[in-house]
C-alpha cells in the first residue's frame, strides 16, 4: 500500500531495497517512474517538486543534462539549487536521466517533464498505482513517496561524509534537531559514531 500524507510516519528504505526497486522498475520498462524515484531519492526532492519540473530545467536543448537543477520548492516557495552531476564522473543517476531524455525529446522545453497520458502533468495517483502493483514483489508492505526522500538523506548521512547541517539545508529544515528526528538517528548510530574514534 502506498501511504497518503498524514498516515503513519514514513520510513526510509535500506540501500539494498532501494537498489532493488530501481533495478526492477528498469526491468519492467517503467522508466518514467524510475526517473521520478531517482530524483526523489538521489536529490532528496518532494514528489510535488518533481512533478512540477519542466523539461528545460533538467536538460539543454540538445538533450544534455544540466549540471544544476534550479527550482522553487512547493512547500516554502524557496529557490533551490541542486547539483545534478559531477562532470568528471559518470554515475547511474546521470546515465539514467540522459537515457530518459529520449522518451521526452519530442516535448516542448517548457512542458512538464513528467506528463500523464491525457494530462499535461502526471499526477500522484498514477504513480501510486504503479508502485502499489510491485510492492509485494519488492517484499515491502508499505511505502510512501516521502520514503524515497528520506532514504536519500539517510544514505547521505550514513556515508559519514555529509554534515547534518548540509542535509538540513537540502531539506530546508529550520533547525538541525528537526533533521536529526527526520533521519531517525538511533542509539546504535550514536554508539557507532562514538566508538569510531575509540583508541
Amino acid at each position: 500500500m502506498i501511504k497518503y500524507k498524514g498516515q503513519q510516519k514514513s520510513r526510509s528504505l535500506s540501500r539494498d531495497q532501494y537498489l532493488n526497486i530501481l533495478s526492477d522498475l528498469k526491468a519492467r520498462k517503467q522508466l518514467k517512474v524510475h526517473a521520478i524515484v531517482l530524483l526523489m531519492t538521489n536529490k532528496c526532492m518532494r514528489i510535488s517538486d518533481v512533478l512540477n519540473l519542466k523539461l528545460n530545467q533538467l536538460y539543454y536543448a540538445n538533450g544534455d543534462l544540466r549540471p544544476e537543477l534550479v527550482y522553487k520548492n512547493q512547500k516554502q516557495s524557496k529557490k533551490m539549487i541542486i547539483p545534478l552531476h559531477d562532470k568528471k564522473n559518470e554515475s547511474y543517476f546521470k546515465t539514467s536521466l540522459e537515457t530518459f531524455f529520449y522518451l521526452v525529446a519530442d516535448q516542448k522545453p517548457d512542458d512538464y517533464l513528467f506528463q500523464g497520458l491525457k494530462t499535461p502533468k502526471l499526477n500522484r495517483s498514477s504513480i501510486r498505482q504503479i508502485l502499489s502493483k510491485y510492492l509485494h514483489a519488492w517484499g515491502i508492505e508499505q511505502l510512501s513517496f516521502h520514503s524515497f526522500r528520506k532514504t536519500g538523506c539517510k544514505m547521505m548521512y550514513d556515508t559519514g561524509n555529509v554534515p547534518i547541517e548540509t542535509i538540513q539545508h537540502l531539506l530546508q529544515h529550520s533547525d538541525p534537531s528537526i533533521t536529526r528526528v527526520y533521519l531517525d538517528i538511533s542509539r546504535k548510530d550514536v554508539s557507532k559514531a562514538v566508538f569510531s574514534i575509540d583508541m
